[in-house]
């Protein structure tokens, strides 16, 4: 795993209390990485699929379900979750669809890298293969220890 770095951030503003953050997007694909955001605050967390625990047989992208119970806690309290989304780091509101294609139509543009395929794309959708890491809010490889 290249330590989840991300070379390019872009900035968006949250629609529900205008508050403007910067944020960026990690291939897992490429970066050999599974995740989950927290399900209160949106928190992302990263695991490196090259050093999985013992107790995980396998992962793709996205956490399994089967799997969230084997992640520690959310330093805010809340759980990472594999449907949980990234939130607005000042009112923790989730970060909406139109916000995205806002930034994908203002930095992209409407035939950029991202629209390649008829229409905007959607980072969602892409099968968990993106994620996204709001003010730099990640966290690594915190799975819970298993009792022997």
């Amino acid at each position: 795993m290249n330590n989840g770095r991300c070379t390019t951030h872009y900035k968006a503003h949250c629609e529900v209390c205008g508050h403007g953050f910067r944020f960026s997007f990690v291939d897992n694909q490429l970066n050999d990485s599974a995740y989950a955001h927290c399900d209160w605050c949106g928190q992302t967390a990263l695991f490196d699929l090259s050093r999985l625990p013992s107790h995980i047989s396998h992962l793709e992208y996205r956490v399994c379900r089967d799997h969230e119970e084997h992640i520690d806690n959310c330093s805010c309290g809340g759980r990472f979750r594999r449907e949980a989304e990234p939130r607005c780091p000042k009112c923790e509101n989730v970060i909406s669809m139109a916000v995205f294609e806002e930034l994908v139509l203002t930095h992209v543009g409407p035939q950029g890298e991202w629209n390649r395929v008829g229409g905007p794309w959607d980072w969602r959708r892409a099968g968990g293969q993106f994620c996204m890491i709001v003010e730099g809010r990640v966290v690594r490889d915190i799975w819970r220890s298993v009792d022997p």
